[in-house]
């Protein structure tokens, strides 16, 4: 059991501050699909793909993608799957999820299910989803935060100047680093390594930025839909709320597949008494995930 998060009388959890100043743990309920606690949707099928006993199957599963991604969209917030049916599949190319709600849908990630062997001889992703844009800042519409000190999992942020929020306008909270707090850290210190000291670099100022949607606006006061990760203080460099345009695309999918990376076998070292594969040449993962959000990967082996 824990001082600092405990459940109350209905089973809801109680976070309690562990500082004079008002830190808590922060809360995670929102963090996961729809901002936590949100079922992931199924789409219709609305187009299916056939295994072929040979060749290439990169440009009409790829087809078949671009087919669903000019559907318009559902009121759901998707244009429908692209359903691979039980079989192999060999991709030589990296598939790619662009528009917002389009699902790649096997229909199993057992061995006798629906398998997609990448066949690329290069250090790439098997499916890549995301569209063009991303977040893009409002260059120059930053604004200060006015308080000396924001604690660790506060929801709330005063500011300088309010004007420019609205509920449901997406912002970047950023955490300034100075120079200040990286030496009081000693991160400006960082012993070199005796092989190669010239290779250890030392921090400079940096900001880290929180991807955050304004709840409401009151007074100068902005309410954030999830808490910051850590503090925000004046003598360390201080924050601003900044307001972005989000472009990321949404609700897209991949499930009930089984990825397959082909590597050359032939390559191997020694490492030890063991005999290793060493070959770097090959697809490295299953699924990228980049300029998206409320996206899942599910059943995917």
């Amino acid at each position: 059991r824990s001082a600092l998060v405990v459940a109350d009388e209905s089973g809801s959890l109680v976070y309690r501050t562990y500082s004079a100043r008002g830190d808590v743990l922060p809360d995670f309920s929102q963090c996961g699909f729809g901002g936590g606690g949100v079922p992931l949707p199924v789409a219709a099928a609305v187009v299916v793909v056939e295994a072929r006993a040979e060749g290439d199957d990169t440009a009409r599963i790829q087809a078949a993608l671009n087919e669903v991604a000019a559907r318009p969209l559902g009121a759901d917030g998707l244009r429908g799957a692209v359903l691979l049916r039980r079989g192999r599949y060999r991709v030589s190319g990296v598939l790619q999820l662009q528009a917002s709600g389009v699902v790649l849908r096997g229909e199993s990630d057992e061995t006798d299910g629906t398998v997609v062997v990448a066949t690329t001889r290069k250090q790439q992703p098997l499916v890549r989803v995301g569209g063009p844009g991303g977040v893009r800042e409002a260059v120059g519409s930053a604004v200060e935060v006015a308080d000396d000190y924001v604690p660790v999992g506060s929801r709330a942020i005063r500011v300088s100047d309010p004007s420019g929020f609205k509920v449901g306008q997406a912002v970047h909270v950023i955490r300034r680093s100075n120079a200040a707090w990286i030496h009081e850290l000693g991160m400006d210190r960082i012993p070199g390594r005796p092989s190669a000291p010239e290779t250890t670099k030392q921090w400079t100022p940096f900001e880290l930025k929180f991807d955050r949607v304004v709840t409401a606006v009151t007074g100068d006061v902005l309410t954030l839909d999830a808490p910051i990760g850590c503090a925000i203080e004046r003598r360390w460099g201080g924050g601003m709320v900044m307001p972005v345009r989000d472009e990321r695309i949404e609700r897209c999918g991949v499930e009930n597949l089984r990825a397959i990376s082909v590597y050359d076998a032939a390559k191997t070292a020694r490492q030890g008494s063991e005999t290793v594969w060493v070959d770097e040449d090959h697809a490295t993962h299953a699924v990228d995930l980049a300029n998206v959000r409320d996206a899942w990967v599910r059943k995917v082996t």
